[in-house]
Protein backbone atom coordinates (compact mmCIF):
# COMPACT_ATOMS: atom_id res chain seq x y z
CA UNK A 1 0.00 0.00 0.00
CA UNK A 2 0.58 3.60 0.01
CA UNK A 3 2.40 5.36 3.07
CA UNK A 4 2.44 8.40 2.40
CA UNK A 5 -0.57 9.17 4.06
CA UNK A 6 -0.85 12.59 5.74
CA UNK A 7 -1.12 12.67 9.67
CA UNK A 8 1.15 10.97 11.97
CA UNK A 9 3.78 10.54 9.59
CA UNK A 10 4.45 13.99 9.15
CA UNK A 11 5.15 14.41 13.09
CA UNK A 12 7.76 12.00 13.86
CA UNK A 13 7.52 12.45 17.57
CA UNK A 14 4.46 11.30 18.17
CA UNK A 15 6.11 7.97 17.67
CA UNK A 16 8.11 7.79 20.97
CA UNK A 17 5.92 6.35 23.40
CA UNK A 18 4.76 3.68 20.60
CA UNK A 19 8.63 2.58 21.05
CA UNK A 20 9.16 2.62 24.65
CA UNK A 21 6.17 0.04 24.35
CA UNK A 22 7.39 -2.04 21.67
CA UNK A 23 10.69 -1.89 23.07
CA UNK A 24 9.32 -3.53 26.78
CA UNK A 25 7.17 -6.01 24.53
CA UNK A 26 10.55 -6.96 23.17
CA UNK A 27 12.37 -7.46 26.28
CA UNK A 28 9.22 -9.77 27.79
CA UNK A 29 9.96 -11.43 24.99
CA UNK A 30 13.29 -12.43 25.35
CA UNK A 31 14.53 -13.20 21.65
CA UNK A 32 15.54 -9.94 20.57
CA UNK A 33 18.77 -10.54 22.73
CA UNK A 34 19.47 -13.73 21.18
CA UNK A 35 20.97 -11.77 18.08
CA UNK A 36 24.72 -9.83 17.71
CA UNK A 37 23.38 -6.98 16.40
CA UNK A 38 19.20 -5.84 16.14
CA UNK A 39 18.15 -3.52 13.89
CA UNK A 40 15.03 -1.63 13.70
CA UNK A 41 14.25 -0.43 10.50
CA UNK A 42 11.38 1.82 9.05
CA UNK A 43 8.56 -0.12 6.95
CA UNK A 44 9.11 2.63 4.20
CA UNK A 45 12.91 1.78 4.24
CA UNK A 46 14.32 -0.87 1.66
CA UNK A 47 16.65 -2.74 3.75
CA UNK A 48 19.88 -5.54 2.87
CA UNK A 49 20.73 -7.44 5.76
CA UNK A 50 23.39 -9.16 4.48
CA UNK A 51 25.06 -5.85 3.86
CA UNK A 52 24.15 -4.99 7.42
CA UNK A 53 26.09 -7.91 8.58
CA UNK A 54 29.12 -7.82 6.62
CA UNK A 55 29.39 -3.91 7.69
CA UNK A 56 28.53 -4.24 11.66
CA UNK A 57 31.10 -7.59 11.66
CA UNK A 58 34.18 -6.08 12.36
CA UNK A 59 32.75 -4.14 15.75
CA UNK A 60 31.03 -7.48 17.12
CA UNK A 61 32.76 -8.85 20.13
CA UNK A 62 31.69 -10.27 23.55
CA UNK A 63 31.16 -7.42 25.18
CA UNK A 64 30.62 -4.26 22.35
CA UNK A 65 28.44 -1.71 23.95
CA UNK A 66 27.47 0.13 20.56
CA UNK A 67 24.88 1.61 18.89
CA UNK A 68 25.12 2.88 15.48
CA UNK A 69 25.27 6.87 14.49
CA UNK A 70 24.39 6.75 10.65
CA UNK A 71 24.15 10.58 9.44
CA UNK A 72 26.15 13.58 9.96
CA UNK A 73 24.46 16.26 7.86
CA UNK A 74 23.72 18.55 10.99
CA UNK A 75 26.24 16.42 13.40
CA UNK A 76 26.61 13.45 14.20
CA UNK A 77 23.35 11.58 14.57
CA UNK A 78 20.92 8.65 14.62
CA UNK A 79 18.66 8.66 11.95
CA UNK A 80 15.16 6.32 12.85
CA UNK A 81 14.77 5.20 9.39
CA UNK A 82 17.74 2.60 10.18
CA UNK A 83 18.94 1.80 13.97
CA UNK A 84 21.43 -0.29 15.01
CA UNK A 85 22.31 -1.43 18.31
CA UNK A 86 24.46 -4.19 19.72
CA UNK A 87 22.53 -6.99 21.75
CA UNK A 88 24.92 -5.94 24.70
CA UNK A 89 23.83 -2.15 24.19
CA UNK A 90 20.08 -3.12 23.26
CA UNK A 91 20.69 -5.03 27.19
CA UNK A 92 21.86 -1.85 28.82
CA UNK A 93 19.32 -0.08 27.20
CA UNK A 94 16.45 -2.74 28.14
CA UNK A 95 17.73 -2.38 31.52
CA UNK A 96 17.66 1.18 32.31
CA UNK A 97 15.18 2.53 30.13
CA UNK A 98 13.09 3.71 33.37
CA UNK A 99 16.03 5.97 34.13
CA UNK A 100 15.52 7.41 30.97
CA UNK A 101 12.00 8.12 31.04
CA UNK A 102 12.22 9.74 34.46
CA UNK A 103 15.79 11.90 33.73
CA UNK A 104 15.33 13.15 30.17
CA UNK A 105 12.98 15.27 28.42
CA UNK A 106 11.86 13.28 26.34
CA UNK A 107 8.18 14.55 25.59
CA UNK A 108 8.00 15.72 21.87
CA UNK A 109 11.42 14.42 21.02
CA UNK A 110 11.82 11.75 18.64
CA UNK A 111 12.20 8.37 19.05
CA UNK A 112 15.72 8.06 17.58
CA UNK A 113 16.46 11.50 19.19
CA UNK A 114 15.36 9.76 22.63
CA UNK A 115 17.41 6.72 21.77
CA UNK A 116 20.42 8.31 21.41
CA UNK A 117 19.99 10.72 23.82
CA UNK A 118 18.81 7.64 26.36
CA UNK A 119 22.33 5.36 25.21
CA UNK A 120 24.70 8.17 25.82
CA UNK A 121 23.30 8.93 29.02
CA UNK A 122 23.29 5.18 29.74
CA UNK A 123 27.32 5.32 28.44
CA UNK A 124 26.69 3.45 25.60
CA UNK A 125 29.44 3.88 23.01
CA UNK A 126 28.91 5.16 19.45
CA UNK A 127 29.98 3.52 15.87
CA UNK A 128 30.33 6.16 13.01
CA UNK A 129 28.98 5.01 9.87
CA UNK A 130 27.66 7.58 7.57
CA UNK A 131 28.03 5.74 4.61
CA UNK A 132 25.28 2.66 5.50
CA UNK A 133 22.06 4.51 5.10
CA UNK A 134 20.55 6.45 1.78
CA UNK A 135 17.77 8.99 4.03
CA UNK A 136 16.48 11.79 1.82
CA UNK A 137 16.62 13.96 4.93
CA UNK A 138 20.14 12.86 5.29
CA UNK A 139 22.11 12.17 2.17
CA UNK A 140 20.46 10.51 -0.19
CA UNK A 141 22.30 8.20 -3.10
CA UNK A 142 20.66 6.25 -5.64
CA UNK A 143 19.43 2.55 -4.93
CA UNK A 144 22.03 0.96 -6.84
CA UNK A 145 24.28 1.91 -4.54
CA UNK A 146 25.38 -1.16 -3.50
CA UNK A 147 27.86 0.02 -0.36
CA UNK A 148 24.19 1.39 1.30
CA UNK A 149 22.67 -0.75 3.08
CA UNK A 150 18.89 0.94 3.77
CA UNK A 151 17.23 3.52 1.32
CA UNK A 152 14.92 5.88 3.09
CA UNK A 153 11.90 6.71 2.05
CA UNK A 154 9.58 4.61 -0.66
CA UNK A 155 6.50 5.32 0.18
CA UNK A 156 4.81 3.24 -1.99
CA UNK A 157 5.21 -0.42 -3.99
CA UNK A 158 5.97 1.31 -7.40
CA UNK A 159 9.13 -0.55 -8.82
CA UNK A 160 10.44 2.70 -10.63
CA UNK A 161 10.61 4.52 -7.56
CA UNK A 162 13.40 2.00 -6.31
CA UNK A 163 15.09 0.45 -9.26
Amino acid sequence: GNLGQAGTTTNSWLNTKTFLQVWELAKKDGRILKHDWVAKVDPDAVFFPARLRARMAPHTSDNAQLYLMNCNRFGAALYGSLEVFSKFALHTYLQGSSRCRSSLPWHGWGEDYYMSHCLDMLGVGRIYDFDMLSDKRCVFRPCWDKSRVSFHDYKDADPNGAW
